[in-house]
């Protein structure tokens, strides 16, 4: 499945950033909270990372250039469970307990 990784509000008076650097390539394998690109506004320089583990497929933008807020920065090739194991991983040990097991594949 395909994912469009595109870059959020970052606060509510930031209309675009800066890509500083692009950390990835496409073909690269990718884990979710890995970063992908380092971004910088009027305030500061942060990495952006992915939202899921995948596949990068597309890159469409390079550093030197400017991004604005909800424009597509990535196409990601997430495999159809890996939302799920993703939201499982953010879960605590206690939630996982409490959290209703997944029906078998």
């Amino acid at each position: 499945m395909l994912k469009e990784i595109r870059l959020p509000e970052l606060s509510d008076h930031v209309t675009s950033a800066d890509i500083v650097k692009v950390l990835v390539a496409p073909g690269d394998a990718v884990k979710a909270e890995q970063p992908l690109l380092e971004v910088e506004t009027e305030k500061a320089v942060f990495e952006f990372p992915s939202p899921d583990s995948g596949v990068i497929r597309e890159v469409l933008v390079s550093a030197g250039t400017s991004a604005a807020v909800g424009q597509l920065l990535f196409v990601l090739e997430v495999a159809a469970d890996s939302t799920a194991e993703t939201r499982g991983a953010a879960l605590t040990p206690e939630a996982r307990r409490e959290a209703p097991a997944a029906p078998p594949a």
